[in-house]
């Protein structure tokens, strides 16, 4: 018996089915392997969190411009470009820096997330974890890994500041981008666990009695 099921539900796709097919237009995409699948689905064709002439030309941003945000993008768990990840999943935040002096030391990142009414939700500057860059001029990209991503559904807005040697290098006011958080298998039991996403965060307990 051949059961043939059709959702937008990631974790029970993955969960019930090993073979999928990925439509688009009315015509077939992908067909093959479940999670070869759903990677395809999540891999967007036109990045709409990538802002690349924006970004770099943007005025609107304050500092000395030594280092500036050129483009930003995230990876999912294949190294893909994405603009939606799943819950629980590891992605990674590239940042593309353009350098504007011969040598800039010190570099310090910084990015934040707010929820769709522009809640903060959380930052993140390398220099929590004592890491800083010298870079020489010119373009350089910089990857930062999130494990098991604990966001809730829902669109995250992604801003972003650069420090360098003490000074703030790039403050830009327009946003980096904007990532789509799909819910996933958090808390790997096969089931989406999580139903009601008034939640903006996710967690695990390790439970006793």
């Amino acid at each position: 018996r051949t059961v043939i099921f059709v959702s937008h539900n990631l974790p029970a796709v993955k969960n019930l089915c090993n073979k999928g097919m990925l439509l688009k237009n009315g015509t077939i995409s992908y067909n093959g392997d479940i999670e070869t699948t759903v990677n395809s689905y999540l891999v967007a064709e036109k990045q709409t969190n990538v802002v690349t002439e924006s970004i770099e030309h943007s005025k609107n941003r304050a500092g000395d411009g030594s280092v500036q945000f050129a483009d930003f993008f995230i990876e999912n768990i294949h190294g893909q470009k994405a603009d939606r990840i799943i819950t629980g999943e590891d992605i990674v935040l590239v940042f593309k820096l353009i350098i504007k002096q011969p040598k800039v030391k010190g570099i310090d990142i910084g990015f934040s997330f707010e929820d769709e009414d522009a809640t903060p939700l959380g930052n993140l500057y390398n220099s929590f974890q004592e890491v800083y860059y010298n870079f020489d001029q010119g373009y350089h990209l910089v990857k930062c890994k999130l494990e098991k991503f604990p966001f809730a559904p829902g669109d995250l807005t992604v801003r972003g500041r650069i420090v360098a040697d003490g000074n703030e290098a790039d403050y830009l006011k327009d946003i980096l981008g904007v990532i789509k958080v799909e819910m996933g298998d958090f808390y790997g039991t096969g089931q989406l666990g999580q139903k009601d996403f008034n939640s903006k965060l996710l967690f695990k307990g390790e439970w006793t009695a």
